[in-house]
């Protein structure tokens, strides 16, 4: 089996080279190494980002309005070839229309998962997480106080996450987990996927501050 590492590049509007938020993806192929699985991965992804949920807005459409959609970016790379690795695919596209009334860049939600449960096998290095970000503040709302994210994004994620599985089997490929510990050999195909209502924290998103104030208390 060959495994295909994407990496789904959403940039902000300040144009910046560091204000970037990066999700990476894994696919298993084969081994026969047909051109065209990168692009089917490649399009796997991008669909996970404008698969509509039950309510039909997509997760593009929770995305912050700091995010350039017109600027989106994906790379494909082939984990089984020689370091430094050369891209087997390397677009940038228009997304499509993002949210608005963003959130602090560095608050994430959170798609876990897993494959198949083995018994007598540890399951620590058979999950999978991907942070999915910056949000809009339509991704929360507040439950008893507390800042949760909301049943339509839960919603949103999990579907297209079962899209996107059915996509990449339907073209030879599959959506799996790789661990590095584990190396290339031992992925396996996702099994089962969730999302928790707790937002996470990346902080490498956030935004450099532009101002700071100051007071001599002594």
């Amino acid at each position: 089996m060959s495994v295909l590492r994407v990496q789904h590049i959403l940039k902000f509007d300040t144009g910046l080279p560091s204000d970037v938020a990066v999700t990476t993806w894994h696919f298993g192929t084969d081994g026969t190494d047909d051109p065209g699985d990168a692009v089917f991965a490649a399009n796997a992804v991008k669909a996970f980002f404008d698969t509509p949920g039950t309510g039909g807005l997509r997760l593009r459409n929770r995305l912050a309005s700091t995010v350039d959609p017109s600027v989106t970016g994906v790379k494909v790379y082939r984990l089984n070839d020689a370091i430094p690795r050369v891209p087997l695919h390397d677009e940038t596209y228009d997304m499509g229309g993002v949210g608005a009334d963003a959130l602090p860049a560095e608050v994430a939600c959170c798609l876990s998962f897993q494959v198949a449960k083995v018994s007598g096998e540890l399951q620590r290095r058979k999950r999978g997480r991907v942070f999915l970000g910056p949000l809009a503040q339509g991704a929360v709302q507040i439950t008893s106080g507390r800042v949760v994210i909301t049943p339509e994004m839960r919603n949103i994620l999990t579907v297209a996450a079962d899209v996107m599985h059915d996509y990449a089997a339907t073209n030879g490929i599959s959506w799996v987990v790789y661990s590095r510990a584990n190396g290339l050999g031992a992925t396996r195909a996702v099994h089962d996927v969730w999302v928790d209502d707790a937002p996470d924290t990346i902080r490498r998103r956030g935004f450099k501050p532009t101002t700071r104030e100051t007071l001599v208390v002594a």
